[in-house]
């Protein structure tokens, strides 16, 4: 069960960074439009 949340714990972080690293490119992508 611990084993299953640490996956779990993992799983997650890793779907928050993609997310992070989405909007970074988003913000880099206008500020070179603007």
């Amino acid at each position: 069960m611990i084993l299953r949340n640490i996956t779990y714990v993992k799983f997650l972080s890793r779907k928050e960074a993609a997310k992070n690293k989405q909007l970074l490119f988003l913000i880099s992508d206008t500020s070179k439009v603007a």
